[in-house]
């Protein structure tokens, strides 16, 4: 299966600590796996990019910053690193800011074949990641889905609610679907400011939600 990780959390005070909470992050999830132990910065080929050496705080910063600087638009999405150790097997990193809210940022983590096949070897790593994530990030919401299900989950048709469903999801508290997702979940863990929540398994979670 082919999995991607994505987070809506409210933006810090300025870019500089919004690069500096997707560090951390970034940190956080390195000693989990080693599928995530290696972040190294996008480059203009594939062979310049898997030669770079780690991305530091400052590319990160300065790769937001000038995604910021070149848009149109208010808001503006970023691709400034990716990670993984086996090279063409390596997940991406996308950062969305100030879309739909101006407030809110978006961090995914998009496919993989290194991390997608250590997800589906371990449900504990899954559990971790999610459970990481929503500790350092804070989110209002986060889920861990798969790509291959795409637009056939719901037969084509939009999901019936107002987010991406997930096999592993985490609400916070304050979310107005926080209370209706943990009935619908077969297994949760209550996180300082949320829920992580389980809903049935990979292949069935589409199903219940």
């Amino acid at each position: 299966m082919t999995w991607y990780v994505k987070f809506r959390a409210l933006r810090a005070s300025g870019l500089t600590e919004d690069a500096q909470l997707i560090w951390t992050w970034m940190q956080a999830l390195t000693p989990l796996d080693a599928s995530l132990s290696l972040w190294r910065p996008t480059n203009r080929s594939r062979t310049h990019a898997y030669a770079s050496p780690p991305i530091t705080l400052d590319q990160l910063t300065t790769r937001i910053q000038r995604e910021q600087a070149t848009s149109e638009f208010p808001f503006f999405t970023c691709f400034p690193a990716f990670v993984g150790t086996i090279n063409g097997q390596e997940a991406g990193v996308s950062l969305t800011f100030g879309l739909p809210n101006p407030r809110e940022m978006v961090i995914s983590l998009d496919g993989g074949a290194q991390l997608s096949a250590a997800i589906d070897a371990s449900e504990d790593l899954a559990d971790a990641l999610m459970r990481t994530s929503a500790t350092v990030l804070n989110p209002t919401i986060g889920a861990l889905g798969r790509f291959d299900l795409g637009h056939d989950m719901y037969g084509g048709a939009p999901a019936p609610f107002q987010y991406v469903p997930g096999w592993k999801m985490y609400f916070a508290t304050a979310s107005p679907h926080h209370d209706r997702a943990r009935q619908l979940a077969t297994r949760t863990e209550t996180l300082p400011n949320g829920t992580l929540m389980t809903f049935g398994t990979p292949t069935t979670y589409p199903d219940i939600l």
